[in-house]
């Protein structure tokens, strides 16, 4: 079975003609997880992928398993305190370097 993987499509025309260059028929699955709570408003998409979509539900799915197991809420939770603080660490230091980058060219 082929696979393509197409990132996030702006331009409604621009989704339905790569779609329907690389796969000209069958279902084409989708991830909207990125629009959270509004990840089963497809109706647009459905239009431009003509009525061959197949939404995944990545985000319903997962808001299902972080209420059934409060520890793995909570578990994924910390993860993403970690990640932040770690993201704010980058960005401190590559200001730094960027500053530093400015001063040596000038």
């Amino acid at each position: 079975m082929d696979v393509t993987i197409l990132g996030p499509q702006r331009r409604p025309n621009g989704a339905r003609t790569a779609v329907g260059q690389l796969m000209p028929h069958g279902p084409v699955a989708t991830v909207n997880a990125g629009w959270q709570e509004r990840e089963s408003d497809t109706r647009e998409l459905e239009d431009v992928l003509g009525g061959r979509m197949v939404n995944l539900e990545l985000y319903r799915r997962w808001r299902q398993i972080s209420e059934a197991d409060p520890a793995y809420a909570a578990a994924e939770r910390e993860l993403s305190r970690a990640l932040e603080d770690l993201r704010s660490g980058y960005l401190v230091r590559l200001r730094h370097a960027l500053a530093a980058a400015r001063e040596a060219a000038a």
